[in-house]
């Protein structure tokens, strides 16, 4: 009997002992769950820079003309802008692309709510040498926008929709890969 009344006060000492470990538990996980939302929430906005304000100037300054619309050829590669918002997306229509034996012609359409400011052009040709073509040729949102732009012997061509002149990284699109036009 003496046994008996043993066993039984251990197993209701041995019972309490196990819910505080379920509770530690418990609270351990709730801990690592806080830590880990708080440091994604820490890389995103490292990772996400605001555009840097333009400066405006103080002293007299000439008159700017604006460039007129239109395409240009770049020898060097544009001012890129690594996080643009979605207002500056661009899309490609489908079966609107057609290369030709010295130009590609293909149609953009402005999907963000600024539509399209004009488009920065890399085209790669067979040799991996890389060709920058900017036209400035602007359209509303939801407009189709034709672009014929000069190339020879391209392998690859991506399309960056431009901000302020310069090129939306994350915003761009194929439009030729591997020689052929994307469908």
């Amino acid at each position: 009997m003496a046994k008996k009344k043993k066993k039984a006060a251990e197993a209701k000492e041995a019972k309490p002992a196990k819910k505080e470990e379920k509770g530690r538990y418990i609270t351990g996980i709730v801990i690592a769950i806080i830590i880990i939302v708080v440091l994604i929430l820490l890389l995103r906005s490292c990772m996400m820079k605001p555009e840097a304000a333009p400066v405006k100037p103080t002293g007299p300054q000439a008159p700017v003309t604006p460039a007129a619309p239109g395409p240009s050829a770049a020898s060097e590669k544009p001012e890129e802008i690594k996080m643009c918002s979605i207002d500056n997306a661009i899309g490609y229509v489908p079966g609107t692309c057609a290369i030709g034996a010295d130009k590609v012609s293909l149609t953009l359409k402005g999907q963000g709510v600024a539509g399209i400011q004009g488009v920065w052009f890399y085209m790669t040709d067979s040799d991996g040498k890389v060709n920058y073509w900017k036209d400035t040729t602007s359209g509303a949102q939801d407009a189709n926008v034709v672009f014929s732009v000069p190339a020879k012997n391209i392998a690859e061509m991506l399309a960056l929709p431009m901000k302020d002149g310069k090129a939306c990284f994350n915003q761009r699109i194929y439009v030729v890969k591997a020689s052929s036009c994307l469908r």
